[in-house]
């Protein structure tokens, strides 16, 4: 897509003492000039590295004279450079999942024997909304508690439920045997 550029220029005239001196003002009115290019290649990147696939060098000048005489001139210079490249990170995910469960205890051994441990060892570590169920659910279970000492059955009840919700295998064992 090219967009020429376009030069307003409005002329305001005004006279001053008697020699009739006139000035103009210049008002430029510019639009901006947008250029695509790309590259249909291939190349092997090493993991962590780059390459540069291409670019795009343009340059122009250009000047303009004016008056009696050419007594003015006008200087332009213009510059751009575009280049396209690729980089690469290889995300090794056996080797997160390995950090990770080495950073939660687990040994190498566990961790290391086949695919079938793999898989019932990540099964074993708890999610991070689990952890959030498990707390919420003690939570609510303590509510209960201290809602039964202070003699508040029915608020301790909603207690009670609002734990079984979460998982509280207390609280659904509670919860039955008022029923």
């Amino acid at each position: 897509m090219r967009h020429a550029g376009a030069v307003l220029f409005v002329l305001t005239a005004s006279f001053a003492s008697e020699r009739g001196t006139v000035l103009a003002q210049g008002i430029a009115v510019q639009q901006p000039v947008v250029r695509q290019f790309g590259v249909n290649t291939s190349v092997s990147v090493p993991d962590r590295g780059g390459v540069l696939l291409g670019g795009v060098d343009r340059a122009a000048s250009g000047r303009s004279s004016y008056g009696p005489a050419w007594r003015g001139s006008s200087i332009g210079v213009e510059r751009s450079s575009s280049s396209v490249s690729a980089h690469v990170f290889i995300h090794d995910l056996r080797a997160m999942d390995e950090a990770l469960l080495r950073e939660a205890g687990y040994d190498e051994r566990s961790m290391t024997d086949n695919r079938g441990t793999m898989r019932r060892t990540l099964q074993t570590v708890p999610s991070p909304s689990q952890r959030f169920q498990r707390a919420d659910a003690e939570r609510f279970e303590q509510l209960a508690l201290k809602a039964e000492q202070a003699g508040r059955n029915v608020v301790a009840e909603m207690h009670w439920q609002m734990a079984a919700k979460y998982g509280s295998q207390t609280a659904q064992k509670r919860l039955g045997s008022n029923r």
